[in-house]
């Protein structure tokens, strides 16, 4: 099964590299794209420009490649990204497009987030992947019968690549946001990057034999954790911030949908970072 996913030099792909090459993925062929390629296992491919390159017919693609920060008009390339990359399956007969958007769509919520639950981004970051969303879905509507179906992937924290455990580094002290009447400060849904790698693999299995996905799908482990957890089971040392209003107290995902579809791991706090860091010594 062929499975080209942009990205790839990012964090989340240079993750997922690793983690499928060590896995027992016999029947995948991973086709790597990055923007510029620096060797023979890499595909040079610069979405925003007019040359595709090869895309073998009835292959699956993950987009991963996105603005991450910016003003508006730079994060709005990740919907001109992501209309390019379905174009391009299109073209070339691609059956399945998974594209990489993002928790941060939702804004605040206090119940678990289901896929149906009406966005309310708070942020630029998730105001332009729910614009994206909007845009690739209304393509898929209007793109006729031979278009490749579409999913979007609202993926929560990866350890790893967050802005917190991401960023470890020898003697750095971290300041995290106090939440009035939760000890563990914030509460967000995690998932670890080889969980990530495994889920992911079983959905774009799936996409390949022909399974229905549904458009929107919610990605993390089954349990949310306190990001005061998290720390603490990676021996993080930390302290509480003052409290302030406009930091969002709870980000938990509703995983039904993904129960439904894949085989998904409960992972707790020290099992979040036994993931991580049985991964990190290999990713370059």
């Amino acid at each position: 099964m062929q499975v080209l996913v942009t990205g790839a030099a990012g964090r989340i792909g240079r993750m997922l590299q690793v983690a499928w090459s060590t896995g027992d993925l016999a029947d995948f062929e991973p086709i790597w794209c990055v923007r510029q390629a620096s060797g023979p296992a890499h595909l040079q491919w610069d979405i925003l420009s007019d040359i595709v390159p090869p895309i073998p017919k009835g292959a699956v693609i993950l987009h991963l490649a996105g603005v991450l920060r910016g003003d508006p008009c730079a994060l709005a390339d990740n919907t001109k990204m992501a209309l390019k990359v379905c174009d391009a399956a299109k073209a070339t007969g691609v059956q399945h497009v998974f594209i990489a958007s993002s928790a941060a769509v939702y804004g605040r919520g206090s119940a678990d987030l289901t896929e149906s639950h009406v966005p309310h981004p708070v942020s630029d970051y998730g105001r332009a992947k729910l614009a994206m969303e909007r845009q690739v879905l209304r393509w898929s509507q209007n793109s006729g019968a031979f278009a490749p179906h579409i999913t979007c992937l609202r993926i929560g924290n990866i350890v790893g690549a967050d802005a917190i455990i991401g960023q470890e580094v020898a003697g750095r002290h971290i300041n995290l946001d106090s939440i009035e009447g939760h000890s563990g400060g914030p509460m967000r849904s995690y998932i670890g990057p080889r969980a990530l790698a495994y889920v992911l693999a079983q959905l774009m299995r799936s996409a390949a034999w022909g399974k229905a996905m549904p458009k929107i799908l919610n990605i993390a482990t089954q349990r949310p954790v306190f990001m005061a957890d998290l720390l603490k089971a990676a021996k993080l040392p930390f302290h509480f911030a003052p409290s302030e209003t406009s930091v969002i107290a709870k980000v938990c995902l509703s995983t039904a949908r993904l129960a439904a579809l894949a085989d998904l791991p409960s992972q707790s706090p020290d099992d979040l970072i036994a993931d991580w860091r049985s991964l990190a010594a290999l990713t370059p």
